[in-house]
């Protein structure tokens, strides 16, 4: 069900062309397979399954802002959410329903030219508010995507405590060249509450800026791992990488207390003396922490950066080795372990090298938090962190 191309927004916008697609088949009496639909509701399962309680999706991967038919100018638009509730009156889905919340102009438009509705106007809005009173269909819809390689860790999911944290072991994007892919492997997303902490800075541009477009979709730019300054993978140009890191999966164990998740990727397996770097993440749902243990395997000396990349709304305070997070009535407290070489620091809005932005909006970027943990490690080693809230 996900998009081949790694990047939520041009998910969003294939399934967004299947849809209408779909519709204008349809009101011309020539309906397409079931296998198409069956594709369709899968993709909106991956919205689904990744939208956190707020509406919140994380930026993976590259996006242009482009929209195939908006049909609504409400200020709270949101695309996500407009799939969603065209999805659930379509696909009869009532956990579609309690993601989207209310139904927007863009899905009145596409649905009530339907024989079912386009003589009842209430209809539609009756059809839509039953699904929300329905039970049934747990949310989150999905926890694991192994042939794209997300994994969802969290609890309390829909409730005033929900947790959700985005695992990434995809990847790096579609076929050789891997355009809209970034160099994230490993890349941790993390929402409570509804409210995002740990983000995917996004993407900022494509043809302009070389030194914005490199560092958007470069590894400093995600919450993963950076070994001797390099790309996970390396690029050939804006919309292509020479060599890939391949990423896996190798623990996947969700439960009621604890999610447990391990990953790899071979990256850095091109530098002169090869590094593999593991990454297991362990989430307590009920002391509400988050583990994350970098292992890096080698056999000489390297210079190793942890990158945790905050909201642009969160402040950010370095208390020695411990660093504290505020966001409206969130507390979140990072701790670090490492060698004795450790160094904590925390960066925002620099221009170069850049570091500390985020981009909500092709072309549009603002300063943020960003804390960067520095080691120089000799020999396989094991790096720690710890985020409680």
């Amino acid at each position: 069900g996900f998009n081949r191309e790694q990047a939520i927004w041009y998910h969003h916008e294939v399934a967004d062309m299947l849809l209408l697609s779909g519709l204008a088949a349809q009101a011309q009496g020539a309906d397409f397979s079931d296998a198409y639909w069956r594709r369709l509701e899968a993709m909106l399962e991956v919205i689904a399954s990744f939208m956190d309680v707020g509406g919140n999706l994380p930026m993976v991967g590259d996006s242009d802002d482009a929209m195939m038919l908006r049909l609504s100018h409400e200020p709270d638009f949101c695309a996500y959410r407009s799939l969603l509730a065209t999805g659930a009156v379509l696909f009869g889905r009532p956990d579609f329903a309690r993601k989207a919340g209310r139904l927007d102009q863009k899905s009145r438009w596409l649905l009530s030219v339907r024989p079912e509705f386009c003589d009842q106007p209430r209809a539609l809005d009756a059809r839509f508010d039953a699904l929300l009173a329905r039970k049934g269909g747990s949310l989150p819809v999905r926890q694991s995507f192994p042939d794209a390689g997300y994994y969802l860790l969290g609890g309390g999911v829909e409730g005033p405590e929900e947790v959700c944290v985005l695992a990434d072991a995809g990847p790096l994007g579609y076929l050789s060249i891997a355009a809209h892919g970034h160099a994230d492997a490993l890349a941790l997303w993390l929402s409570v509450r509804g409210q995002e902490l740990l983000v995917d800075p996004g993407t900022y541009a494509y043809h302009t800026h070389k030194m914005w477009r490199d560092y958007f979709r470069g590894t400093s730019a995600h919450n993963t791992v950076r070994v001797d300054g390099e790309d996970q993978s390396v690029s050939g140009g804006n919309f292509m990488w020479l060599r890939h890191a391949n990423a896996r999966c190798v623990v996947w164990e969700p439960g009621q207390e604890q999610d447990r998740w391990q990953g790899e990727h071979d990256g850095y397996c091109r530098l002169n003396d090869p590094v593999v770097h593991r990454r297991e993440v362990l989430l307590n749902k009920v002391a509400r922490k988050l583990l994350v243990r970098d292992c890096l395997e080698c056999r000489a000396e390297h210079q190793v950066e942890r990158f945790w990349h905050f909201a642009e709304d969160c402040q950010v305070l370095e208390q020695g080795i411990e660093v504290v997070v505020q966001k409206r009535d969130l507390m979140l407290r990072i701790r670090s372990r490492g060698t004795a070489t450790m160094s904590v620091d925390v960066v925002r809005g620099r221009e170069d090298p850049p570091l500390g932005w985020v981009s909500r909006r092709f072309d549009v970027k603002v300063p943020a938090s960003t804390l960067v943990i520095s080691d120089t490690i000799t020999g396989t080693t094991m790096l720690e962190t710890d985020i409680t809230w």
